[in-house]
């Protein structure tokens, strides 16, 4: 306990000296206003105690020079009933160093020349950005990628409706009837149709505090609460798994079609039958995507957060902002973590992996019947002709694979980031010293406060959309078959 009063104002007591920075000292040039300020108790032992300080700013020194008429009007004061205000060991100590500490610092401020920088005309208003404003500036850059989305799945939809009615028209059916890649083709492009309108009617449950610009009262009704859960998060999660069982089953059946001697794996997809296969994939994606049903709480009275509440960032913003580790959590980021990166990692490589393995037997193929060729041919412009051809379909069938892995990389990879930090920061919140990790919560918490993880996740949804949008441009520039038929429907329609 501290019981001398010198010694109650040398306690090291904390530092108060970055509420006046010697950049704030044109603040308190006019100081005291015109009026009498008294710094009182405890305010007044704070700044004596940093007095003690001899590298304290100008500006400490400059509200402190008043310190005389502090003392008199102490002196003057009439508290019987506190002791500590009548102690004239605090006025003995006051005297005793402010001629030592106080007024020899304020000699090397050098107030006069100070007090002339202070000139108004001379002042530069720079704009500060602070925490607050980076999260205007990404609910501002939510709302552009949203309708921006909407936009993509507009066009999207109109695409892959091309797609449906090149494959599925009758005048069609003599290039696409009895080549089955061409039917998980066109149910590529139905899993995606459902993709996009389940995303253009997710308008229902967005609101964007402050900017308003959606914000529908029917977000909070139960039933669209329930849309959110069960169509856009886990039907939404389902069908992109489905594209991506649809591109490989359509991949591998395009091998079947290349040369001899199918592998078995090839052999198997050529023969399953497609509605067992789509039946048998769209179980597993189903299970795959029911951790999403989690992901979200009804809001049934709490306005203050969204509709419904998540269990992602909404909970984190009730612990104060801050992430928590607990058994909910902890199990709930690692299954979604493991579906998204079945979802967008591990599909993607295999559909690399098949990619690649048809260029490598499309070329092989190609050489062998090149081979052939020259043993029964000796015209060599025609020799050279087929060598050109072989060359040029080696070539497309390299750019779309180049292209498909750039479209996936880019557009499509980026949706897993995010569960991996929220997996990762759940292990970072634990008690377990391997695992905790302050700066890592800190830098996982500004992203959340900051809305910059919203903008994130805003953006790799955008990216996934527009990834989906122009298999149209892909079909019809890398599938001679498909551009047959797409030309044909053009034609008609013009007619």
């Amino acid at each position: 306990m501290i019981t001398n009063i010198k010694t109650f104002l040398t306690y090291k007591l904390p530092k108060i000296r970055n509420l006046f920075p010697l950049e704030d000292f044109c603040l308190y040039r006019d100081f005291p206003f015109n009026q009498l300020i008294i710094l009182a108790n405890p305010f007044t032992f704070l700044i004596w105690q940093n007095i003690n300080e001899l590298n304290e700013s100008c500006t400490y020194l400059w509200i402190v020079q008043y310190f005389d008429i502090y003392i008199q009007f102490f002196d003057q004061l009439n508290r019987p009933n506190d002791s500590f205000y009548n102690n004239s060991e605090i006025l003995d100590y006051m005297n005793e160093n402010i001629n030592s500490l106080v007024f020899q610092s304020m000699s090397e401020c050098n107030f006069e020349e100070r007090l002339r920088l202070c000139n108004k005309s001379n002042y530069q208003v720079e704009k500060l950005w602070d925490l607050s404003n980076y999260l205007i500036l990404n609910k501002k850059l939510e709302i552009v990628l949203k309708i921006s989305k909407y936009l993509g799945s507009f066009y999207g939809i109109f695409t892959n409706l091309l797609v449906l009615l090149v494959i599925l028209n009758k005048n069609n059916s003599d290039l696409f009837k009895k080549i089955r890649q061409y039917s998980y083709l066109w149910l590529n492009s139905l899993f995606n149709i459902f993709i996009l309108v389940i995303e253009i009617l997710s308008w229902m449950n967005e609101c964007f505090y402050p900017f308003q610009v959606f914000c529908p009262e029917i977000r909070k009704v139960i039933f669209i609460q329930y849309f959110k859960i069960i169509f856009v998060e886990c039907l939404v999660t389902a069908f992109r798994f489905m594209c991506s069982f649809t591109y490989v089953a359509f991949a591998l059946n395009r091998i079947s079609l290349i040369g001899s001697g199918q592998s078995g794996l090839v052999k198997f997809m050529s023969e399953v039958g497609i509605k067992k296969y789509i039946g048998v994939t769209l179980a597993i994606s189903l299970g795959l995507s029911a951790i999403k049903f989690f992901k979200y709480d009804i809001n049934y009275e709490l306005s203050e957060f969204n509709f419904p509440i998540s269990n992602e960032w909404d909970i984190i913003n009730i612990n104060l902002a801050f992430v928590t580790s607990t058994l909910f959590n902890t199990v709930y980021f690692i299954l979604t973590f493991i579906s998204d990166i079945m979802n967008y990692f591990l599909l993607f490589i295999v559909c690399c992996v098949i990619d690649v393995w048809m260029v490598i037997k499309l070329k092989k193929t190609l050489n062998e019947k090149f081979d052939k060729l020259s043993s029964i041919c000796k015209n060599m412009k025609q020799l050279e002709f087929q060598k050109k051809e072989n060359k040029k379909a080696s070539n497309k069938a390299v750019r779309m694979v180049v292209i498909n892995t750039f479209i996936g990389l880019m557009f499509k990879l980026p949706v897993c980031i995010l569960p991996l930090f929220n997996l990762l920061a759940q292990f970072m919140a634990s008690d377990h010293p391997l695992f905790s990790n302050f700066y890592f919560l800190c830098i996982y918490n500004m992203l959340l406060v900051s809305g910059l993880f919203e903008v994130t996740l805003d953006l790799s949804d955008f990216l996934y959309t527009f990834s989906i949008s122009i298999v149209l441009l892909i079909y019809n520039r890398f599938d001679k078959k498909f551009k047959t038929g797409y030309d044909r429907l053009i034609k008609r329609t013009k007619k």
